[in-house]
């Protein structure tokens, strides 16, 4: 069981820059494996971070001077509402509850910063939703997700 370091990709965090490609390369072919459109989302993904959106979540675990695993989410409207879209998460090594909290912890606090930029418009995450066809049973179980017919739904702990 390895406890990596997580690290938030942004072109203001000092240092994350050298994760960028190695990071986008992992979204691409865990894109493709799961039939998304691979060169799409990295399209985007390169693209919002180009940008600095704040609606761009994107974090990496490293051990050992190597990413082994990443979390990758948007702040987007989904049937009438903001919320965070979990749009991928991969570990490559076995990590342990203490990790996931903190990758939980780091997706919340994001948001919660979020909300109070775009509060005077009137924007408020209240919820993370993610899709998997994997582990359906464990998301909800380990993680805190409640089905939501085949999505899954988190209410953030600040809401």
């Amino acid at each position: 069981m390895v406890d990596p370091e997580l690290i938030f990709l942004h072109r203001d965090c000092k240092g994350s820059g050298r994760w960028l490609e190695p990071a986008l390369e992992r979204i691409g072919r865990m894109s493709h494996r799961f039939d998304g459109n691979d060169e799409g989302l990295v399209t985007t993904v390169c693209k919002l971070h180009a940008e600095k959106s704040p609606a761009l979540g994107l974090w990496v675990g490293v051990h050992e001077d190597r990413i082994v695993g990443h979390a990758l989410a948007q702040i987007q409207q989904y049937d009438g509402r903001w919320v965070v879209w979990l749009t991928q998460v991969e570990g490559d090594v076995p990590v342990g509850s203490a990790y996931r909290d903190r990758v939980l912890a780091a997706i919340e606090e994001w948001a919660a910063q979020f909300n109070a930029s775009f509060k005077a418009q009137g924007i408020h995450v209240t919820e993370m939703l993610m899709s998997t066809p994997r582990m359906t049973s464990a998301w909800p179980r380990h993680s805190g997700f409640e089905p939501l017919r085949v999505i899954h739904r988190r209410p953030m702990r600040f809401a």
